[in-house]
């Protein structure tokens, strides 16, 4: 493992300082457990990564997240207090999520209305914003990476960046997107090409989380994976129908802004930040009828079926890319070809 990210590397070992208790979740070659720090019996999450059965590859992969994390300031973006580095092992100390996934929230209410998603969207608009202007791309934005420092915090912090991926120049290095990462329901169209593609990808991701949150169906969920995919690439929804009434034009005209297939004509986080919507205009007042929360409540249960971790930054690369790569193999049989799903970094 490098030392670019030395500011934040601790000196000693991590269990002389931490008392690890509950597994909160694990990843491909991860860990994460609950922990309590000695000195001030602060809480953390931490995330183990055993670094001795990981190829090169893979270990590059690991120093990139914890290089991008590190180099990370903002009150929406999930904080790493320090990292300690042995001959086996990393450990990033992570903020604890006590308040778990908005989604989770959102469903325990039979209140919510559209200026609650404003406030919420609004937030990980401004994280998208953060990171793109320091030339990082999230690629992975998702319910299950919005999270809540507290159970009574309306502040959410995003999560997650095990897909996370520098773009342009950085670190003295030129960076290119071509990986096909991130999770299928969320992923941009352009992903599934063979071609490179841009930091726009976090846009697409915002505009299906909107799209959820709004009417608590997902754009493009269909009977079958193969289906899914075919429905992204063409930009295949609809915000018509019993669950859309009520919300405002102005709502509407923000998500079908965002799911659009050319990305010159997508909204950057700086074009969502100055919409008249997220700035508290033309914004209805109308209270959400129960089908949202059922709604949503069925697409949390359905991503707690997949393998993920909650909450503490989990890596899921492997995981994803196999998924996808499945799916991809569905809709296209006469192609071979799997270049841009060889999770190059």
């Amino acid at each position: 493992m490098g030392t670019s990210f030395s500011n934040k590397v601790a000196t000693g070992r991590f269990k002389d300082n931490y008392q690890i208790s509950d597994s909160l979740g694990f990843g491909s070659y991860s860990e994460v457990r609950y922990c309590r720090r000695y000195a001030d019996n602060q809480e953390f999450a931490a995330k183990i990564i055993k670094l001795k059965k990981l190829t090169v590859k893979e270990k590059v992969s690991i120093e990139r997240e914890i290089q991008i994390l590190t180099d990370l300031e903002h009150p929406h973006i999930i904080k790493v207090e320090e990292v300690y580095v042995s001959s086996k092992s990393a450990y990033l100390v992570l903020e604890y999520m006590e308040g778990g996934e908005l989604f989770d929230r959102i469903v325990k209410t039979d209140k919510f209305s559209e200026s609650e998603v404003v406030h919420y969207i609004k937030q990980i608009a401004e994280a998208i914003f953060y990171l793109h202007e320091r030339g990082i791309a999230h690629r992975d934005l998702k319910p299950e990476n919005i999270l809540l420092p507290h159970s009574d915090s309306n502040e959410i912090k995003v999560g997650d960046f095990g897909l996370a991926k520098p773009f342009g120049e950085k670190w003295g290095e030129t960076f290119t997107l071509k990986t096909c990462a991130g999770s299928p329901q969320y992923t941009a169209p352009e992903v599934l090409s063979n071609d490179s593609y841009g930091p726009e990808v976090d846009m697409w991701s915002l505009g299906v989380i909107l799209f959820i949150l709004l009417s608590g169906t997902s754009p493009f969920e269909r009977g079958g994976e193969a289906q899914t995919m075919r429905a992204i690439r063409n930009a295949d929804y609809s915000i018509d129908g019993p669950q859309w009434e009520g919300v405002s034009t102005s709502a509407k005209e923000l998500v079908t802004s965002l799911l659009v297939l050319d990305v010159s004509q997508r909204p950057t986080a700086k074009d969502v930040l100055a919409h008249p919507w997220i700035n508290g205009i033309n914004v209805s007042n109308k209270k959400f009828g129960s089908h949202l929360t059922d709604g949503l409540r069925r697409l949390s249960m359905s991503s707690k079926n997949r393998k993920s971790i909650r909450g503490t930054g989990g890596t899921t690369l492997g995981l994803q890319n196999l998924q996808m790569q499945q799916m991809l193999r569905q809709i296209e049989p006469e192609d071979d070809s799997d270049d841009i799903l060889d999770n190059k970094i």
